[in-house]
């Protein structure tokens, strides 16, 4: 893994998610999403690595929130951590989000990008499925 960088990403989520309805103006979902994270970049913290994000996303009189945590478990079984927010809806959703530390080689690691979702129709009943597109920047500190 290279001390910083650049790089793109896609993830290949499914969920389980709760829904809290007040009739059509007021809705609240909550969400377990885990999945798979695909890079041909070697030098990425991503490369290798699953992951999963517990999120929520709210909908009051058609304005779309969304904010949640990530933790991606690489093979070496380092953990990259990620918080991050978005706005969307319709299937579609974009934000942004922060790397906010890791464990092992990811220990200290800084770092933003921006990211794109698509939902897509979930394999099974009470299951959702999406991908998200990202592109960031990382950067570790320098080793005393």
């Amino acid at each position: 893994m290279a001390k910083e960088g650049s790089a793109s990403l896609t993830t290949y989520f499914t969920d389980t998610f709760q829904v809290l309805a007040q009739g059509q103006d007021y809705i609240q979902i909550n969400y377990d999403a885990r999945g798979v994270n695909s890079t041909d970049d070697e030098s990425s913290p991503y490369y290798g690595s699953s992951s999963q994000c517990v999120g929520s996303l709210k909908i009051i009189k058609g304005k779309f929130e969304e904010f949640g945590l990530c933790t991606a478990t690489r093979s070496d079984k380092d953990k990259v951590f990620m918080s991050y927010e978005g706005t969307g809806g319709g299937g579609m959703a974009k934000g942004t989000f922060t790397l906010v530390g890791g464990t092992g080689k990811c220990e200290g690691l800084t770092g933003s990008g921006e990211w794109t979702r698509t939902s897509l129709q979930g394999p099974v009943d009470g299951a959702g499925a999406s991908f998200s597109k990202s592109t960031y920047n990382w950067k570790l500190p320098e080793k005393k």
